[in-house]
């Protein structure tokens, strides 16, 4: 069976929290020549996909996050 992605909805109608909405509505744009130039290669090209496999996958977890620099 194929998963099925969960609808899109629009950020004006989220139920977020006054932070959540805070964080999620800034643009915040960085560069990543640096960690590029020094080396790391990411798994994944763009947060899209990479949120994308880990629906496919079910790969969701709770609890603390795991930073993908430490594997």
């Amino acid at each position: 069976s194929t998963p099925i992605s969960p609808a899109e909805i629009p950020f004006e109608t989220a139920q977020l929290s006054p932070m959540a909405r805070s964080f999620y509505g800034e643009n915040k744009r960085v560069a990543n020549q640096a960690i590029k130039a020094a080396g790391y290669r990411f798994r994944f090209p763009t947060y899209r996909v990479a949120l994308e496999r880990m629906w496919a996958e079910g790969n969701w977890r709770d609890g603390a996050p795991r930073s993908p620099m430490r594997g």
